[in-house]
């Protein structure tokens, strides 16, 4: 999923950001980086994500449904042998905390994801580096969306009973074959699941960062030093994705592959 920005050296990456071992990437992905001077990743800089979505004082866990469903998550993480103690996390928290634990069982691995891969590749070429947000943006931004409805339990409920069904082994499988052939379509589709079944979460994950990002990418594109924009595949489709986002700000873009 590779777009180039026209009358510019700028190019734009779908990434999936974690993939299973041994993924080999596709043509477009080593194509992407050719002649690239500047990395531009989702989230990094400065800043710590902890004691975001924390309440030491565990007063969520008297709101109705929150004992049950952290009761299941425990039961949940301690089939796979982790019995850390997460009751200080808020309800979306823990269930970002179960799917992290999760991922080696979805066969999943974020070291072979593309961020990180291109993350090492400059690094080891002392290629430049920048963000389009602080590594603390999505997460307040989720803290701040679930805390107006139930601090996240439906998506904590969701993430435990997908868990169990096998239905995030299926999604996981599919997200890796969608994006290994670049299929927009699919993609679309995915979002649109995504945003139904957790609005509070993945609205200001998915469609509010794009906003906040089409500015920055304009600002960041009036630099003639080649740049690669690399945010994640499921940002980059819909009317509110990360492209119209730019678009809508005086960026021209084409679909490569």
């Amino acid at each position: 999923m590779l777009w180039e920005i026209v009358d510019s050296p700028h190019r734009l990456l779908g990434s999936a950001h974690a993939l299973p071992e041994g993924t080999v990437f596709p043509k477009w992905v080593t194509e992407s980086h050719e002649g690239i001077e500047r990395f531009i990743f989702e989230s990094g800089g400065p800043g710590s994500r902890k004691g975001i979505g924390d309440d030491r004082t565990l007063a969520h866990l008297k709101l109705s449904g929150v004992s049950e469903a952290y009761q299941s998550a425990k039961t949940l993480l301690e089939s796979i042998g982790n019995y850390d103690s997460f009751d200080h996390f808020l309800p979306w928290k823990v269930a970002f905390y179960v799917v992290d634990r999760f991922l080696p069982i979805l066969d999943l691995s974020r070291i072979s994801g593309v961020d990180f891969q291109l993350s090492e590749l400059a690094k080891s070429n002392r290629l430049a580096t920048d963000f389009l947000e602080s590594s603390t943006r999505s997460w307040e931004l989720i803290d701040s969306s679930c805390k107006k409805t139930d601090g996240g339990l439906r998506f904590l409920e969701e993430t435990i009973g997908d868990i169990k069904s096998g239905k995030s082994n299926l999604l996981a499988r599919r997200l890796t074959r969608t994006w290994l052939i670049s299929d927009l379509v699919d993609f679309h589709a995915i979002l649109d699941e995504t945003l139904t079944m957790c609005p509070s979460v993945f609205y200001p994950t998915i469609i509010q960062r794009n906003q906040e990002w089409g500015l920055v990418a304009k600002r960041l594109c009036a630099d003639k030093s080649p740049t690669l924009f690399i945010v994640g595949a499921l940002h980059t489709v819909g009317p509110d994705s990360f492209v119209e986002q730019m678009r809508a700000n005086g960026l021209r873009l084409n679909f490569i592959a």
